[in-house]
C-alpha cells in the first residue's frame, strides 16, 4: 500500500458501494468490474435495517 501513496503519479481512487446492491449476489461481479476500471480502493457498506444507528446527521 505504501508504494500507491509513493509512487503514483494520479490522484487515488476510492469508490464505496453497498453490498447486495442492484442483486444480492452481485457483489463478486461489482467488485471485478471496480478493479478492472481501475479503483484502488474499495469500501463495502454492509446494509442493515436500523438507520437510527448512523445518528442525527444522516
Amino acid at each position: 500500500m505504501k508504494k500507491l501513496f509513493t509512487e503514483k503519479q494520479n490522484k487515488i481512487l476510492l469508490i464505496f458501494f453497498t453490498a447486495g446492491f442492484p442483486k444480492i449476489n452481485d457483489a463478486i461481479k461489482v467488485l471485478k468490474a471496480l478493479e478492472n476500471s481501475g479503483a484502488d480502493f474499495v469500501e463495502v457498506g454492509l446494509p442493515y435495517s436500523a438507520p437510527l444507528t448512523d445518528g442525527k446527521t444522516i
